[in-house]
């Protein structure tokens, strides 16, 4: 109750929220109860990423930034349609393999998922386009599937902990053979990945240029971070 009333106590114009999971719409429900204008963004639920970025839109909304946000939307679009045309120029597409290891088990996005898309979009090859929906699964079978990936990308933001190779090999010793760990062809987020969903493009470029280092040889990475073998 004490959180309730200090919303109330704000007096705000808007409260904004995600409704991801049951708790969440309860605490929707009391915020209408109470009155309190609520505006639901959801973009969690696109399977495209440029679906996702497209919710900025929304947002922009209501600080009257729309024509900024469109600008914004439709060169990003612009600049993914160009990397797509720049990677088509390559000769062969990596094998991807992309997860967060958690207590033991991975968290792995679907093949129907705006990761597999980015990844597709960057001129990738996902190693789990086939599964469908996301969720969980075991570390024998995620080592199973990344035996013949090329670049193994570790979901996960180097302030949660995986700051090396390292850390990834205490998390599940089982990967330590796999080809992308010996040869150091891991790459995690940025601190602030979660916070730059506006930048999607970017996100796309990097993947792209992790791929395909020989078609963006000047690129810095500004999403992705090469992960060092130790601490």
């Amino acid at each position: 109750k004490d959180k309730y009333d200090k919303i109330v106590a704000l007096k705000p114009d808007v409260v904004f929220m995600s409704t991801a999971s049951a708790e969440d719409l309860e605490k929707l429900r009391k915020l209408e109860e109470l009155k309190i204008p609520v505006a639901v963004d959801n973009e969690w639920l696109e399977n495209d990423p440029l679906g996702r970025m497209e919710w900025v839109k929304f947002l922009a909304a209501f600080y009257g930034k729309g024509e900024k946000a469109d600008d914004i939307f439709n060169n990003a679009v612009k600049k993914t349609e160009e990397i797509g045309k720049k990677v088509a120029e390559a000769k062969a597409q990596p094998k991807v393999l992309w997860g967060m290891i958690w207590e033991g088990k991975v968290y792995v996005p679907g093949g129907d998922s705006y990761v597999a898309k980015m990844i597709e979009l960057a001129g990738g090859d996902y190693l789990f386009e086939d599964k469908k929906g996301e969720g969980t699964i075991t570390l024998e079978e995620f080592y199973a599937r990344g035996e013949e990936a090329d670049i193994y990308i570790s979901s996960t933001l180097p302030n949660y902990g995986v700051t090396s190779i390292a850390k990834i090999i205490e998390q599940g010793k089982v990967l330590a053979d796999l080809k992308t760990i010996k040869e150091g062809k891991v790459w995690c987020f940025q601190p602030w990945f979660y916070q730059v969903l506006d930048k999607t493009d970017e996100m796309i470029t990097d993947l792209a240029t992790i791929f395909h280092p020989e078609l963006f040889p000047n690129a810095e990475l500004k999403q992705f971070m090469k992960l060092p073998k130790a601490d």
